[in-house]
């Protein structure tokens, strides 16, 4: 008998410290939850906030106000690297649907990185004599 009642106050007392947490106040809720059961849970309820807690709602209530004004990032697009007209391609196919209307296909690519590299240290991308790729 005496366990149960034991029992039944700590839970009081955890409820009640849960609930007085979130105001600031968790070991006055469960100090009034282990000594005054039900009624305990119930004056948590109606404790008042510390200041600490009610600046820290007021900063993420402005966080979130903040943004919400930003406005939306832009999509993901680059400007077209071939076409001159500056109109941007979303994706890959896009970019190929623009040129299958076009009577001069695109531009070919640079040369690539490697060759752009060997070339500004002076080496020769040439296969040796007697080689073939």
């Amino acid at each position: 008998m005496i366990g149960v009642v034991v029992a039944g106050a700590l839970l009081m007392a955890v409820v009640a410290a849960v609930i007085g947490s979130h105001r600031g106040r968790g070991g006055a809720g469960f100090c009034l939850g282990l000594l005054l059961g039900p009624l305990g849970v119930l004056l948590t309820i109606f404790l008042t906030p510390t200041h600490e807690v009610l600046v820290s709602r007021e900063r993420e209530r402005l966080r979130v106000q903040d943004e919400a004004r930003r406005p939306p990032a832009p999509p993901r697009t680059g400007a077209c690297p071939v076409c001159a007209e500056g109109r941007e391609h979303e994706t890959t196919a896009d970019m190929q649907s623009h040129y299958a209307h076009r009577s001069d296909p695109p531009p070919p690519a640079g040369p690539s990185l490697l060759h752009r590299l060997l070339g500004a240290m002076g080496g020769d991308m040439t296969p040796p004599k007697g080689r073939e790729p």
